[in-house]
């Protein structure tokens, strides 16, 4: 990056998780203080942004209100519009209808941010599974329904799939790498 000749970057993992679950529990705006210090130097060597990834929960947080979509716009009301490049979504899933639950849920976060920047945003899905992840047969068969979805959509720009060393099994793809492999 120092010679400015990445298009695209990334920047942070759910600020609005708890330090417990990986994230940096940072407020709306102490997180964006913090991403802007670190990612403004990149947008103005002309690299494209990527907002941190939201997480999936849609649970009360101390300093966020509730999770999930609506972290997006409370993360960008202290920015400067100019900058947007995409927004990053994550998602694992349980329940019966996981692959019909993660499109609903995709969807839903595409609107609500579409509707906040009055303009359709690329969607980075930076994590996404069904739960539990180590179920190989599960992740299969979300995996067969997720991913020729996820290739129709014109505003998913990139996605990649939570945990992918549940793909191999004894150093060799199992049947959910080889349904990643042979369906994306």
């Amino acid at each position: 990056m120092i010679k400015n000749d990445s298009p695209w970057v990334l920047g942070y993992n759910e600020p609005d998780m708890t330090n417990a679950n990986g994230g940096c529990d940072a407020s709306p705006q102490a997180a964006y203080n913090a991403w802007g210090d670190d990612m403004f130097q990149f947008y103005d060597g002309g690299a494209s942004l990527v907002c941190p990834a939201i997480t999936s929960d849609n649970q009360p947080a101390a300093s966020w209100g509730t999770l999930g979509p609506h972290v997006v716009e409370r993360f960008y009301q202290h920015q400067a519009p100019e900058w947007r490049g995409a927004v990053a979504v994550q998602m694992q899933c349980s329940g019966t209808t996981l692959a019909n639950s993660f499109i609903v849920y995709i969807e839903s976060t595409a609107s609500q941010v579409n509707s906040f920047f009055g303009t359709t945003m690329l969607i980075w899905v930076t994590e996404f599974s069904p739960m539990p992840t180590s179920d190989v047969q599960l992740m299969s068969n979300f995996l067969d329904v997720a991913i020729p979805w996820l290739d129709a959509q014109s505003y998913i720009d990139r996605y990649s799939p939570f945990m992918a060393d549940y793909f191999v099994t004894n150093d060799a793809l199992n049947v959910a790498g080889e349904t990643f492999v042979h369906t994306s």
